[in-house]
């Protein structure tokens, strides 16, 4: 469907610096991760996104803009002092599918989410990472887009 959101870019980057500090929490393929690293050429950018394929997706569009400021993880967020792991499924990229739409279930939960047999191929196991276990100097901007 296409969406470019240019005037979220300019606002979330009106207080950046070259030198800022930029955390994406869903960075799905880097619609906002490419060009935040574009303002902090001289700063740093950590894209956390759980899907294997859309972070494989993410890495290559990173790759390809020539972006060496920016450290994708294929982790979610997570709260303080609390490192875990979550369930995430594995959704057929073969099939139409709302893959920033997905919702999140932590593996100590042994309910997995019902979907319809055809959304999803399998689950992965990713870590939860607490922000505060990357030991930055600061955060100059925490953009969320997470179920």
């Amino acid at each position: 469907y296409g969406e470019w959101s240019q005037q979220e870019v300019s606002v979330m980057g009106l207080n950046l610096r070259p030198d800022s500090i930029v955390v994406d929490v869903g960075a799905n393929i880097g619609a906002m991760t490419v060009p935040l690293a574009r303002r902090v050429p001289k700063g740093r950018v950590i894209a956390f996104e759980p899907q294997r394929v859309v972070s494989q997706i993410l890495s290559a569009n990173i790759q390809l803009n020539g972006l060496a400021n920016v450290d994708v993880r294929r982790a979610v967020a997570g709260r303080h002092g609390a490192a875990s792991t979550i369930d995430v499924p594995e959704m057929d990229p073969a099939t139409v599918n709302n893959f920033g739409g997905l919702s999140l279930m932590s593996s100590t939960n042994s309910h997995k989410r019902t979907t319809s047999p055809g959304d999803i191929r399998g689950w992965n196991t990713v870590p939860s990472t607490p922000l505060d276990s990357l030991n930055l100097p600061k955060i100059d901007l925490l953009k969320v887009d997470a179920q």
